[in-house]
């Protein structure tokens, strides 16, 4: 029968509306490191190369850097003014600094 005939193949109904991931970690690798890792050349030269993009957006339309920051900064102070005690996000993206 060849090689599958000898092996014996049950199955089992299938859970059609939840899946199961199992993930099997090794023990040496260390889940949540201590402190954060250094970053690689690679990720280094990734960030650096973003910032120079932004820059260059920037540099492109100042207006809207300076009409984004004017918007976080009243937000800011209206958040202090309530006295909340966790600032609300409201950074924006480098696309949107560029796009506007």
């Amino acid at each position: 029968m060849g090689c599958s005939g000898s092996i014996e193949i049950k199955s089992e109904p299938q859970a059609t509306s939840k899946a199961m991931v199992v993930l099997l970690v090794p023990e040496t690798v260390e889940l949540s490191p201590r402190r954060a890792a250094p970053p690689s050349f690679d990720t280094h030269r990734q960030y650096v190369q973003k910032l120079n993009r932004y820059l260059i957006d920037v540099a492109k339309n100042p207006n809207a850097f300076e009409s984004r920051v004017n918007v976080r900064r009243e937000a800011r102070f209206a958040e202090l003014a309530k006295g909340r005690s966790r600032p609300v996000d409201t950074r924006h993206s480098i696309q949107a600094v560029a796009a506007a």
